[in-house]
């Protein structure tokens, strides 16, 4: 009966991601091998997927309630990484438009220093209660490349024009985000997305 029940529950979980499995009769060992085997192919596909595989799938966040807190923040931290290897955080304001964050800093900052030699970053929203963690890459973003609505949103929210003649503007590309609500629901909530290069 626990061999029955070991390959009815393998084949649920392969079923799930959509994989084939030939197990009968299996004994414990096996099952635990093919189970690793699968939670990693099902970890690979709701990271590949995020919100479409999130969906239904009870206590996973999907990417739309990470987004609309990433869009609605007010500050944002930045943790970037000094030349000689130590760590740098620092608050700024941004802005989340087409799946990336931009926000401006001055061109002698540290943290645009910093980026100058290591364009990868970490962002985070202000609150830990429901955060999102975005680790991407940054860009600097030429004047004409700007869009007129990427202004009107800094300017909505900060009564404060984005000016590239300020400093210099640079976009976030995600390639990995984090999130989880703070609570009993932590370990259930705890999302983690991929992005394509």
């Amino acid at each position: 009966e626990v061999e029955d029940f070991l390959t009815r529950a393998l084949l649920g979980l392969a079923l799930e991601v959509g994989q084939e499995v030939v197990a009968v009769g299996m004994d414990l060992e096996g099952f635990a091998v093919g189970l690793v085997a699968l939670l990693q192919l099902r970890d690979d596909v709701r990271l590949a997927l995020g919100d479409e595989f999130s969906r239904g799938r009870r206590g996973l966040l999907p990417w739309k309630w990470a987004r609309t807190r990433l869009e609605k923040n007010f500050n944002y931290w930045i943790a970037t990484t000094r030349p000689d290897g130590g760590p740098h955080a620092m608050a700024v304001w941004g802005v989340w438009f087409k799946d990336a964050f931009y926000f401006s800093t001055g061109r002698e900052s540290r943290k645009a220093r910093n980026l100058a030699v290591d364009p990868r970053c970490v962002v985070h929203t202000e609150s830990g209660k429901e955060a999102v963690i975005v680790e991407g890459v940054t860009k600097e973003v030429a004047e004409r490349s700007l869009p007129r609505r990427l202004g009107e949103l800094y300017y909505a929210k900060y009564k404060f024009k984005l000016d590239p003649s300020l400093g210099p503007i640079f976009a976030v590309r995600p390639r990995v985000a984090f999130a989880f609500i703070e609570s009993k629901e932590f370990t259930t909530t705890a999302t983690r997305w991929r992005f394509r290069a």
